[in-house]
């Protein structure tokens, strides 16, 4: 059974309500949840782009501008795993400095429901159907 364009669109902000609410990384100074990170997530603005452009890739497919949306929404999850290869990069230089391979900074399940959002919001987009019908 194919899912529609829809309800992946529902499952993207499903999976972004769940991102807000759950652990999203840990550091050595602490775990950060979801709405810590989209609150003072202009710390890393880099990463933190990965939000605004969400949302304009949803309003965008609202408005039926598909191209666009589909530009913002893979922009986002490029920038999204972008966060996740900056991490690996982090622990790894850490790794090698400390010894036992202390991992102090991880993601957690609120990263990947965020990452998981994006994605979802993508293939809602790029499923749309086209004027003779036929998916793309």
């Amino acid at each position: 059974m194919a899912v529609s364009r829809w309800t992946l669109a529902r499952i993207s902000l499903l999976l972004y309500f769940i991102a807000l609410v759950t652990p999203a990384f840990r550091t050595p100074s602490g775990l950060f949840f979801g709405i810590q990170c989209l609150v003072a997530g202009w710390v890393l603005w880099m990463f933190w782009l990965a939000n605004p452009l969400l949302l304009a890739a949803a309003i965008l497919r609202r408005l039926k501008r598909f191209r666009a949306a589909t530009v913002c929404a893979a922009l986002a999850v490029l920038d999204a795993l972008a966060f996740a290869v900056w991490l690996f990069v982090v622990n790894h230089n850490r790794v090698s400095a400390q010894p036992a391979g202390d991992r102090s900074m991880m993601i957690h399940i609120g990263y990947l429901a965020w990452l998981g959002s994006a994605i979802a919001l993508l293939v809602a987009i790029v499923r749309r159907p086209r004027p003779d019908g036929a998916r793309i």
